[in-house]
């Protein structure tokens, strides 16, 4: 009776081995050489962590451009400023003189 027990014992072992080799293998394989493989799921993470800083960096960036835009149409002064200031644009009755600071 006791080798009984023991030889059941022992088949419950080895099936169980088994089974524990092919999950280990199956988990092993997906983890390593599987086309989604952790390596690229993280890889794949960062990225799209990378790209939804740069959406919402563009998102404040645009924003400050469509402020400053409202402000421009609003306000002649400040386009007339800006054009002068930036693009170097003269009324026809007077001279321009570029100073460039070296």
């Amino acid at each position: 009776m006791k080798k009984r027990k023991a030889n059941s014992k022992s088949f419950l072992k080895r099936r169980y081995t088994k089974y524990l080799i092919v999950v280990a293998f199956f988990l092993f394989w997906m983890i390593i050489f599987d086309k989604h493989n952790i390596f690229r799921q993280i890889t794949i993470r960062n990225d799209v962590q990378a790209l939804k800083e740069e959406n919402l960096n563009l998102r404040h960036e645009l924003d400050s451009i469509r402020i400053f835009n409202d402000m421009l149409e609003r306000d002649i002064s400040k386009t007339e400023k800006l054009a002068r200031e930036k693009y170097t644009v003269k009324r026809e009755d007077e001279e321009v003189y570029l100073i460039i600071r070296e």
